[in-house]
């Protein structure tokens, strides 16, 4: 994800700096492909006038699409120079498809704005293990795929025996839930947002799962209602954002959980915290194992897994 700013130029927010950018020519990160699609899009974009310069670009890749989409967010509507590069991008295999999203605000949240498609289609591709998934643009995923799937199957294979309940929460567009689903499992899987709800339940139907129960909403309203009516599942899955669980989520959620709690965390510091709220209710954490998502970077993904004492 880089921003372009009016007078600065395409790069990174500056730590500290929130208003200001750091232009940059590429990143680490990215698989080459993607490096070489921004490094073809900045050219075209630094020829666009400042009134026609979008606020902020996400590229979004899958190993089953041949191309990235593009992400393009802005203040008003696009501009008629964008619509005709998105054209020309889309139609000369740079790009397989072109989204804008108007927000009033930088500070908008990513999931707020109106939608428009300039051009191509807008979702990419992805396979995991024998499961084939697409992604919306804009949805949440995980940003190193063959490691995605390595703890995923770690997660299901820590499920037990095939005739318990799982309830996961964080679901997004539904791959960890395909891993879950397998044994003919029963899984109910919750996420908040519309869009990436929407597509869980068409690659759940693209992968022959019918039983999934899916429902939108917010985690805090369905764990509470949960909580009040005394449901139980035998496993909870949880992935949640980097910020954590919610205040107090801890001691709802083991009214939840009959045997094994399974929480996926991208910021060992939120999961420390959340952990000792677990381990203060009489719940054991039996292993945590770390998985190196993001080289070249301090983050790490984390598994920890919590037993009922």
């Amino acid at each position: 994800t880089l921003s372009g700013e009016a007078g600065v130029g395409w790069g990174l927010h500056q730590r500290a700096e929130p208003a200001a950018v750091l232009e940059v020519p590429g990143c680490l990160l990215p698989v080459p492909d993607l490096q070489r699609t921004y490094e073809r899009l900045l050219e075209d974009l630094r020829s666009l006038e400042k009134s026609q310069s979008p606020r902020h670009l996400e590229l979004q890749s899958g190993s089953g699409s041949p191309s990235p989409v593009a992400l393009f967010r802005g203040g008003s509507f696009p501009s008629r120079e964008l619509r005709r590069l998105s054209d020309t991008w889309v139609q000369g295999g740079i790009l397989r498809g072109v989204l804008w999203i108007q927000q009033d605000s930088a500070r908008s949240r990513p999931e707020a704005g109106r939608s428009q498609l300039l051009a191509g289609v807008v979702y990419v591709e992805e396979a995991l293990a024998e499961f084939r998934l697409r992604i919306p643009a804009g949805s949440f995923f995980q940003a190193n795929p063959p490691l995605a799937e390595r703890i995923f199957e770690e997660i299901a294979g820590r499920c037990g025996e095939a005739q318990g309940s799982i309830l996961e929460l964080y679901a997004g567009v539904g791959a960890l839930t395909l891993f879950l689903a397998r044994k003919g499992r029963r899984v109910t899987a919750v996420e908040g947002n519309p869009d990436s709800i929407r597509a869980a339940r068409e690659n759940a139907r693209l992968n022959g799962f019918h039983a999934i129960e899916w429902i939108q909403a917010d985690i805090r309203d369905a764990v509470a209602r949960w909580a009040r009516d005394g449901a139980a599942f035998d496993v909870l899955v949880l992935d949640p954002p980097r910020s954590g669980l919610p205040r107090d989520g801890a001691r709802q959620l083991t009214s939840l959980a009959r045997r094994r709690i399974l929480y996926l965390s991208c910021d060992p510091a939120t999961l420390a915290r959340d952990v000792r709220d677990f381990l203060s209710r009489s719940w054991r954490l039996k292993e945590v194992l770390p998985v190196d998502f993001f080289p070249h970077t301090a983050g790490i993904e984390c598994l920890a897994v919590l037993e009922n004492v």
